[in-house]
């Protein structure tokens, strides 16, 4: 009884502040349009993240930074220097205003700040690197290669192309005993030289034709003394 008491009194009091106009209702197209707003932002901002996000991997792969870590502890300094710090920020910024956008609905609105925040990261993570692992950051490049991706083409540009002297992604072409000769995506060759100090995550069955990420400073000569060599995908 007491609670419908109140619940009585709080109608009363919403009543008389809207007769007294210090309340305005709103008409219910501007719900409808706000809601339609909100929606479309969000969706947008989420799509923005997802591409972002598996760009991000993308250009990982294609330098082979991604691969680093296998050789200790050297490998994780070399990742986490050559990471795309400023791309990352860009997505951590989306994720606040998802958040934002999201935290308005009763779904997103009673769960806590801090497990929100982790689920909607580890979508975004999946969904990216879903993508990622897809043929469509791969055509874009070939596109943005040949000048035939507009606005986009020069961050395809800029970030695909190998740009690091201690982390090489290429192509065996030669593989004299003790050596490799590789092609990188740009076209220049190296010699990878192995060593007894040289690291092999995953065992040395290398051949023509395999695609390698090799971990070391490029020398005179484009001599390359490898201090860890891994075999990837194309």
């Amino acid at each position: 009884m007491q609670n419908e008491t109140e619940e009585n009194k709080i109608e009363k009091n919403v009543l008389t502040a809207i007769e007294s106009g210090e309340i305005k209702m709103r008409p219910r197209w501007q719900f409808i349009l706000q809601t339609t707003l909100l929606v479309t932002g969000a969706i947008i901002v989420l799509f923005a993240l997802l591409y972002l996000v598996s760009f991000i991997i993308f250009i990982l792969h294609e330098t082979g930074v991604w691969f680093v870590p296998n050789f200790g502890l050297s490998g994780w300094f070399a990742l986490f220097r050559r990471l795309p710090w400023a791309l990352i920020g860009l997505a951590i910024i989306f994720i606040v205003v998802l958040e934002l956008l999201v935290r308005r609905y009763a779904f997103a609105y009673h769960r806590p700040l801090l497990a929100s925040a982790l689920a909607m990261v580890g979508i975004v993570l999946v969904g990216g690197a879903f993508i990622s692992a897809t043929r469509f950051h791969n055509q874009l490049f070939e596109f943005a290669r040949h000048n035939g991706l507009p606005v986009i083409g020069g961050i395809y540009r800029g970030f695909g192309m190998p740009g690091f002297d201690d982390i090489h992604r290429g192509l065996i072409i030669q593989a004299p005993t003790g050596t490799f000769i590789i092609q990188e995506d740009d076209g220049d060759t190296s010699t990878v030289i192995i060593t007894p100090g040289t690291r092999l995550p995953f065992g040395a069955g290398f051949q023509v034709g395999d695609t390698i990420v090799v971990f070391g400073p490029e020398g005179p000569g484009a001599l390359i003394p490898a201090f860890g060599i891994e075999k990837v995908g194309e």
